[in-house]
């Protein structure tokens, strides 16, 4: 995924604070800091959220141009923490070890940059644009989101998760009636599943009902 730095307070190669805004998806950057339930956790929103998106670029040592790694931390007033790549797939804003408090510098906080220029950010995008729109489609109105949601579309993969997973598992929550203390017996197996998949729990409403867990695969006798 590609980002774009934005200085907010000055520059971020003399460490002033920084905004990450995603190129796709135009959402920014930010730490879930505690006491939330998904405390801890990385999110993009589409406004940023005050110290919570506000990041730090730190290097090991001199220069700080970009050629070399650098650590991502959040603003002191949003814990501090660094931004953890504590594998499989797992970025966090904790340590690796328990009791969980803010990731200090450790190996794993270390990050890669690569600047990319705008022609080739442009081609590349450019490239995957037959995609992208492949992704947002299912959202382009209820009725598509409503097919999206009663069966598997072919151009789903993760890739997609990334760009529509929020608006998906709306469409999906809009179209079967959830509310809150209300039920999903209406949501078909494929409803659920793609639930499942996208960990739509995340975007529920406050007091608003997940959906029964996907059915266990049907067993066919030889």
């Amino acid at each position: 995924a590609a980002w774009r730095l934005i200085e907010v307070e000055g520059s971020w190669s003399r460490g002033g604070w920084v905004q990450l805004r995603h190129v796709l998806s135009g959402a920014f950057l930010r730490l879930v800091p505690p006491p939330h339930p998904l405390q801890w956790t990385f999110s993009v929103d589409v406004q940023p959220a005050s110290h919570a998106s506000l990041f730090q670029l730190e290097c090991d040592k001199p220069p700080c141009d970009g050629s070399a790694p650098v650590h991502l931390r959040v603003h002191p007033d949003a814990t501090g923490a660094r931004l953890n790549y504590r594998g499989d797939d797992l970025v966090r804003g904790h340590g690796n070890t328990p009791p969980w408090a803010p990731a200090p510098r450790l190996p794993s906080t270390r990050i890669a940059m690569q600047t990319i220029s705008l022609s080739r950010l442009a081609a590349d995008m450019r490239q995957w644009a037959p995609r992208r729109r492949a992704c947002y489609a299912p959202c382009a109105s209820p009725a598509d989101g409503e097919e999206s949601s009663l069966r598997a579309s072919p151009a789903w993969d993760d890739l997609c998760a990334d760009v529509y997973a929020q608006p998906v598992c709306e469409t999906i929550a809009r179209v079967h009636g959830a509310s809150p203390g209300g039920g999903w017996g209406s949501a078909p197996p494929a409803a659920r599943l793609r639930w499942a998949r996208l960990g739509c729990h995340k975007y529920l409403p406050p007091g608003t009902s997940p959906p029964p867990p996907p059915l266990p695969p049907r067993r066919v006798a030889p």
